[in-house]
């Protein structure tokens, strides 16, 4: 079997193109999300959807509305830093069986340090299971990997040239986003983030954070 990657990066330019690439990488989905998803792609699809059954206006929110164009624009970034050899090409394949592994015991950690959190802070338990929203997170949940997990994490770790450097800035921007959250639960999400970023470099593939991902949401959707 062959070796798992010690790296995303491929290869580092100067201090220039490091800090360029992280700020360009990031600044072009978010300036498609104020300039072009906000006024126009809203704009278009908010009238019909917003008039959708609960089940299906949740559904087709996670798959078409929310996330879905920042992560094409993260998609195209990724495909043109691949194409210029500074990260390594986004893959779902390499090292499969040792990503499920570690997708699995990284939501599970998730899920624990979020259940003990939880607890702590007084809040009650109950079984309420939604598989309108499972189904909607199946999408969702990916768009989020490929963007803060796939470009921020990579990119930040080709600006910095540490793995940690740049788990623990995509692990913030991941909590800092998650703004429905008070700002302790959100510092949590934080560092379940870089917990995901550490399941990505283990074996490069983005199906590692994505499984703990799902896994983590199916289980705390159903008990908090």
């Amino acid at each position: 079997m062959a070796a798992l990657p010690d790296t995303l990066v491929r290869r580092r330019g100067d201090v220039v193109d490091r800090a360029g690439v992280l700020v360009v990488a990031v600044g072009l989905v978010l300036l498609f999300r104020h300039l072009v998803f906000r006024p126009w792609y809203w704009r278009l699809f908010e009238p019909w959807w917003s008039h959708l059954p609960r089940g299906m206006h949740l559904v087709v929110g996670h798959v078409l509305i929310w996330s879905l164009p920042m992560a094409l624009v993260a998609w195209l970034v990724l495909r043109v830093l691949a194409q210029s050899w500074r990260l390594q090409p986004l893959s779902l394949t390499r090292h499969w069986r040792r990503a499920l592994v570690d997708g699995v015991l990284a939501g599970l950690v998730a899920s624990a340090l979020a259940i003990a959190a939880a607890a702590a802070s007084g809040m009650h338990f109950h079984w309420h299971p939604d598989a309108w929203a499972m189904a909607g997170n199946v999408f969702s949940n990916f768009y989020e990997e490929l963007f803060y997990r796939g470009l921020v994490f990579a990119a930040a770790w080709y600006a910095t040239g540490s793995a940690l450097a740049g788990a623990t800035i995509s692990g913030w921007a991941f909590g800092y986003t998650h703004a429905q959250f008070p700002m302790p639960m959100r510092v949590l999400v934080g560092v379940v983030g870089a917990l995901w970023s550490w399941a990505y470099a283990r074996t490069g593939n983005l199906v590692a954070p994505y499984v703990a991902h799902e896994l983590s949401d199916i289980i705390l959707d159903a008990i908090l």
